[in-house]
């Protein structure tokens, strides 16, 4: 998983890379810095390979804030929202 840009302010596109084809409803999660979940973003037109998915994150404070893609063994990334 990666996001651009990064710091964002506030739309930041979220990659990440789907191995496997067991994964049909992968999501990606969104954490506040309290590691309370936020939002979780449903991936539409998921498919083997690279996806890409865009975080809208208007209505949420500045502040660092982790994502990490629903499945096994993914790790949490770290992502700062300046307004």
């Amino acid at each position: 998983l990666n996001n651009y840009p990064n710091p964002f302010n506030p739309v930041t596109t979220i990659s990440f890379n789907i191995p496997r084809k067991d994964v049909e409803n992968a999501k990606v999660e969104i954490y506040n810095i309290k590691g309370q979940k936020v939002q979780v973003l449903e991936i539409r037109n998921l498919k083997l390979g690279v996806n890409k998915v865009i975080w809208n994150a208007e209505k949420f404070a500045s502040g660092i804030y982790f994502y990490r893609l629903n499945i096994k063994d993914s790790p949490k990334k770290k992502m700062v929202l300046l307004k």
